[in-house]
């Protein structure tokens, strides 16, 4: 990651956060990896997207002042 400029670090971060935000554990999987099932409903998940979106926007705009 040392490589990269800035702006790709910051890409790569969020790419990252949403990957794990999206990667929930799932119910068939807990005999494999030990860490329990969990329900997170669409809308939660959506409205937890939606922030990270606002966020990369709001970062955008503020960068190439659209």
């Amino acid at each position: 990651m040392d490589e990269l400029s800035e702006e790709d670090k910051q890409s790569v971060s969020r790419a990252r956060k949403i990957q794990r935000f999206l990667s929930q554990p799932f119910f068939v999987a807990e005999v494999f990896t030990g860490a329990a099932g969990k329900y997170v409903s669409l809308k939660d998940t959506i409205s937890g997207f939606k922030q990270f979106l606002k966020v990369s926007w709001t970062t955008y705009q503020s960068k190439h002042s659209i």
